[in-house]
């Protein structure tokens, strides 16, 4: 089938591989122009925890094709590997958004290392989907200190949707921070700030 099938079956069988198919996918994964290469990285995500495996998801972290390199990081989510960590961080600063921002997801389970660099982007990055995920980061790796100055953010306007603004206030839950700015947020015609606001049950300070 993959050698004589139609190009989207070939995709979808490659798609639907695990780890009883290593022989047939790493030869795909290890070739950066294949093809089918992307659909081999994808199909790694779960299972091919093996150092050998972990080596061509961080590799592809680097490909040419941003897609390509969308792909790397969010399958390295689930595998939490220490060597994929620089690789990552260097991928915040890349040129498309959507790479970045899956970076940054995906440092979610990293060590302390990536805290500054995420708590960097989470304040000062214009993209808002990075800044987003910056905080959920910083959020799930227990990073009170580094957002507690985030939280000024919470003063100012949206740069396109209430996002931050939600990410935030779910921050101040989890790691039990004292929002600011709510008397203001509470005036905001917007159905997500006010059920995190609820959510949060403090009084405004």
């Amino acid at each position: 089938m993959l050698r004589d099938g139609d190009s989207l079956v070939q995709r979808y069988a490659v798609l639907g591989m695990d780890h009883r198919h290593a022989d047939l996918l790493e030869p795909l994964a290890r070739d950066a122009g294949h093809p089918l290469h992307r659909e081999a990285i994808k199909a790694m995500e779960w299972g091919f925890e093996e150092r050998r495996f972990q080596a061509l998801k961080i590799a592809a972290l680097s490909h040419p094709d941003p897609s390509l390199r969308e792909t790397a990081a969010n399958v390295l989510l689930w595998d939490e590997p220490v060597a994929a960590e620089g690789p990552l961080l260097a991928a915040l600063d890349d040129t498309e958004e959507r790479v970045a921002a899956s970076a940054a997801n995906t440092l979610q389970y990293s060590a302390e290392d990536a805290i500054p660099r995420l708590a960097k982007l989470a304040a000062h990055d214009e993209r808002e989907p990075l800044r987003l995920h910056a905080i959920y980061a910083l959020t799930r790796l227990d990073a009170a200190r580094a957002i507690e100055p985030l939280l000024s953010l919470l003063e100012a306007p949206p740069l396109m949707t209430w996002s931050v603004h939600v990410a935030l206030l779910e921050a101040c839950r989890t790691l039990d921070l004292a929002p600011r700015g709510l008397d203001a947020l509470r005036e905001v015609d917007n159905l997500d700030v006010q059920q995190a606001i609820t959510r949060i049950g403090r009084p405004s300070s």
